[in-house]
């Protein structure tokens, strides 16, 4: 959900890129640039555009779009990207669950909360202020137009997950749709690398295609949230033997409630 590199170098974009190929990973890798990613040099160039739609399976439609205050002046997101957003969800309507990535969250609430509203509500969903009861973000807060356009689309089309970040913690919003009926998981994860709120982790959750139902990983210790570094780093070794022409990667997991299989 964005921030692959943290100083927007050649070197470390191209370093994340290194890894996926290096990893020869059976699944899909999805990502959105984040505020550290600057999107039109290096992140272009070595991890693809900055917003894409692309169904998995044909029950997953997953879509991301680029948030950013700090590059669109009193802006979270341009209307370009509301549009491509809009245009995608209308295009797949037809498949069944779908997930929305982008770097910025729409609601903070910690670290689990549930939110019962529609995206018209003036009561609940005000805009973030000093002293002011609301779950709405302080990024989204800017521009509450947005906010309510991009909340309607996820209402009208019943997104499943939003997976956010940035904020370097985690989160998750249970949003309930009085007006549809439907449910939205908003999901932030913590940062894997750079300084954290909490801890560096890695979150996982489960999204089950025939059911739509959202399982989020009990860790051993934090409950429903990211699985420490620390945790990966003493419980799942990673070799990697070099030759003048090839390598392998294994990888052997100690950690019996983690199933790191496809």
């Amino acid at each position: 959900a964005g921030d692959v590199s943290d100083h927007a170098s050649e070197y470390e974009t191209k370093l994340a890129q290194v890894y996926r190929y290096m990893m020869l990973y059976e699944y899909p890798i999805f990502g959105v640039p984040g505020n550290h990613d600057h999107p039109g040099s290096w992140h272009a160039l070595y991890l693809g555009p900055t917003r894409w739609a692309s169904v998995v399976g044909g029950k997953l439609l997953i879509i991301g779009v680029y948030t950013n205050p700090y590059f669109v002046s009193d802006n979270i997101i341009t209307w370009d990207e509301i549009q491509f957003l809009e245009q995608a969800l209308v295009n797949y309507s037809s498949v069944p669950y779908k997930i929305i990535v982008t770097h910025y969250p729409m609601f903070y609430c910690e670290p689990e909360c549930t939110v019962v509203a529609s995206y018209d509500d003036e009561e609940v969903l005000k805009p973030f202020a000093p002293g002011v009861n609301t779950p709405v973000s302080s990024y989204w807060s800017v521009n509450m137009t947005a906010f309510r356009y991009v909340l309607k689309l996820i209402e009208d089309y019943n997104v499943t997950v939003v997976v956010s970040g940035h904020i370097h913690r985690d989160q998750t919003i249970v949003y309930k749709s009085r007006r549809t009926n439907t449910t939205t998981y908003f999901i932030t994860t913590t940062t894997a690398a750079q300084s954290a709120a909490t801890y560096q982790g890695i979150r996982v959750f489960e999204l089950d295609l025939e059911s739509g139902e959202v399982k989020l990983m009990e860790v051993p210790g934090v409950g429903r949230r990211s699985i420490p570094i620390s945790y990966l780093n003493f419980g799942v070794s990673v070799k990697i033997l070099q030759s003048s022409n090839a390598y392998s990667v294994s990888i052997t997991n100690m950690l019996p409630w983690l199933n790191l299989t496809v």
